[in-house]
């Protein structure tokens, strides 16, 4: 084969992989068109709302991603989503981009009331986390635990 034509080969494969990556990106586009979830208020919307409980009963992992790290209104949408599926729906494992040891001592401090938790989320090495609403969320997680047994304690771990 000849270069020319092994680079109109090249071409056509770019092309077709193309069509199917538009393909599924409008797959997605359309999934998401037809399961949004609209929320006007985060903190009646989440408890009020079946289609959430609907989409989120049966799942024993959810991830939570962001389109940027550090962005306020991020962390209070996802701390008020661990809260409503700890609350409602049993969930009591948390693990986030973080250091495995400096997670544990979050853990030890939202379990079992070790250390200071703004230090411990200062202390983390991915700037952001630290945050004051991650503060606020530690804070809520060992008031939660506070009057748990051992088995029903929320943890908390890094990865």
């Amino acid at each position: 084969m000849n270069k020319l034509n092994f680079f109109y080969c090249i071409v056509i494969v770019f092309l077709i992989s193309c069509t199917s990556i538009f393909k599924q990106e409008e797959e997605i586009v359309k999934l998401l068109s037809t399961n949004k979830i609209y929320l006007s208020n985060l903190e009646t919307d989440f408890a009020s709302s079946n289609k959430i409980f609907e989409v989120f009963r049966d799942k024993k992992i959810i991830g939570f991603g962001e389109a940027t790290h550090g962005t306020d209104e991020f962390f209070k949408i996802r701390g008020d989503m661990t809260k409503f599926l700890i609350l409602n729906l049993g969930f009591k494992t948390i693990a986030i981009e973080g250091g495995f040891q400096e997670c544990i001592n979050l853990n030890d401090y939202i379990c079992y009331e070790k250390g200071n938790g703004r230090e411990l989320i200062i202390n983390l090495k991915q700037w952001f986390w630290q945050r004051n609403e991650m503060v606020q969320f530690v804070d809520w997680l060992k008031d939660y635990n506070s009057c748990k047994n051992e088995n029903d304690k929320v943890r908390f771990y890094g990865f």
